[in-house]
Order: structure tokens, then sequence, then C-alpha cells
């Protein structure tokens, strides 16, 4: 899945990790390369095997995580601005972004009272 310079490869990781390498090459045959400090991947907990480790640690790919507000890791990443993730790692993305929406709501209506008071 692809959109502007951003690339999601979804699928077990037999198929994931390699396809990554083979991504790369087809980047490399029109000029452009992997941003790798960018890249991130996740799977649930339940589905870590020592494949995936292997694999993952092959394609150097570190997992995507953050810190919940208690300091525990919480596993995850974000694709499109969708979180996707542990179920803890969704529902505190969520209360992130029900407080940045608020956040920004705050900012908008002080945009337009200041736009309606410099045109009175």
């Amino acid at each position: 899945m692809s959109g502007a310079d951003d690339t999601y490869i979804l699928g077990p990781p037999e198929i994931a990790f390699p396809e990554v390498k083979r991504h790369e090459e087809r980047l490399a045959s029109i000029g452009l390369k992997h941003n790798y400090s960018k890249m991130k991947c996740y799977i649930k907990e339940s589905k870590k095997s020592e494949t995936y480790h292997e694999l993952r640690e092959a394609a150097n790919i570190p997992e995507g995580f953050t810190e919940g507000e208690d300091g525990t890791t919480l596993f995850g990443l974000r694709a499109y601005g969708v979180p996707i993730g542990s179920e803890v790692f969704v529902r505190e993305s969520g209360t992130v972004m029900k407080q940045e929406c608020k956040n920004n709501k705050e900012y908008i209506r002080g945009i337009r009272f200041e736009q309606a008071r410099i045109t009175k």
C-alpha cells in the first residue's frame, strides 16, 4: 500500500520482510531509496516468533512503539495517522488524538475571533 512517499508492506513476516528488499530494488531502479530511519514494524505479541525476530533483525527494522502515560512500552505504529498496534497503544493514541483535536479546535476558534476583530 503506498501513498505520497509512504509505503506500507502488510503480511506475514516471511513475506513482508523479504518484500522490503525487493521494494528497495524497485525504488533504486527509478533513482529513489528507502529512508530506513523512518521504518518500523508491528506484529501482535501472540504472533512474535523466533523467525519474526530473525527476519526483522536481518532487515534492520525496529519495532514501532511509544511510551504509555505510566511509562510502559506500547507496541504499534501509525499508518496515514491511524494507530495500528496493541489495544492499549490504539486506545492511548485515540486519547492523544482527541486532545490534539480539542487543542486545534481552540486554536481555530481563536483565529476566527482574531479575524472577526480585525475586520470590524
